[in-house]
């Protein structure tokens, strides 16, 4: 009773312990999951904000140039023309080439510009992708240690089960026999009160048989049967092997020897329940050697008899 109680405990113990992780680690892996996805979604926003921004403030410095240089060449142009048509053509000429030294370098700072831009996008995205394989990595690892510990508790489970099968698989009750007999080799038993005491009866047909082909091998709890019938009257020769073991949990059962018998191929075995009593034990009084032990003088085992006390 106490072993399957601890076997109920330790599977129940071992499912609360296997929901727990698969719980804990369905509930890292979305968080995290969800970290990724809102890191990522900032990531995206603030690049967009950024290259909108960036746009916007191109456009107004380019409109705003286009517009100071277009006033100014208007009123070079209508100075120069009051003037001389000489001054204007020069004036033009090098309006024009300031203009294109000025398209010129707004194309080099929008170059950079784009330049810088891409290298930005290429950091973050190194950096996102290094913070990815990093979660990802710590994920594996935090599924690799629950596994691990689901492997060990699946394998304790299996010793344990293989244990108690070896420890308990053999046992009989009552209730788990056959009850009638009938055909060779056919066991029956029951419990039989007598008095205040209650015996286990163990009957088995075995037609045929010899006394001096009967042996029982007293175990724990029971007795191993063998039983070998020499060729008699058109029966076959043949051999038998039983083993009759009680489980603890019913009792404490010892094997009488005076009272098996061998009756018109009937076997009958007979188990005798005792009751294990606790108790405590001293030595006798004539037996104290407190005072003699004073003198050093004890006897030493044999194999220790050359050495020194």
């Amino acid at each position: 009773r106490v072993i399957q109680e601890n076997d109920h405990e330790n599977a129940a113990a071992i499912n609360r312990m296997r929901r727990d992780h698969a719980t804990e680690l369905a509930r890292i892996i979305q968080e995290k999951d969800q970290e990724k996805a809102a890191a990522i979604e900032r990531l995206c926003s603030d690049h967009e904000t950024e290259l909108a921004e960036k746009d916007c403030e191109c456009k107004a410095t380019v409109a705003r140039i286009s517009e100071e240089k277009d006033q100014e060449k208007a009123v070079n142009i209508e100075r120069m023309r009051s003037d001389h048509k000489t001054e204007l053509t020069r004036m033009t000429t090098k309006k024009e080439d300031e203009r294109k030294a000025t398209v010129a370098r707004m194309k080099e700072k929008d170059q950079d510009k784009a330049a810088a831009i891409e290298r930005l996008r290429s950091d973050h995205e190194t950096e996102l992708t290094e913070m990815i394989m990093e979660e990802r990595h710590k994920c594996e690892a935090i599924a690799a240690r629950a596994i691990e510990q689901k492997d060990s508790l699946e394998s304790e489970l299996r010793m344990l089960k293989h244990e108690f099968q070896s420890e308990m698989g053999d046992m009989i009750t009552v209730e788990g026999t056959a009850g009638k007999l009938g055909y060779d080799f056919a066991a029956f038993m029951y419990d039989e009160k007598r008095g205040h005491r209650t015996n286990r009866i163990v009957r088995i047909q075995c037609p045929g048989v010899k006394h001096c082909g009967i042996k029982v091998d007293v175990i724990f709890n029971g007795c191993l049967v063998t039983i070998e019938r020499e060729e008699f009257c058109g029966m076959e020769a043949t051999s038998w092997i039983r083993k009759f073991q009680f489980k603890p949990s019913q009792g404490l059962f010892e094997f009488s020897d005076d009272q098996m018998e061998l009756d018109f191929g009937i076997l009958k075995l007979v188990f005798l329940r005792t009751l294990f009593v606790n108790r405590t034990v001293f030595f006798p009084g004539h037996q104290s050697r407190d005072f003699t032990d004073l003198d050093r003088n004890w006897v030493l085992p044999s194999e220790s008899s050359g050495s020194d006390p």
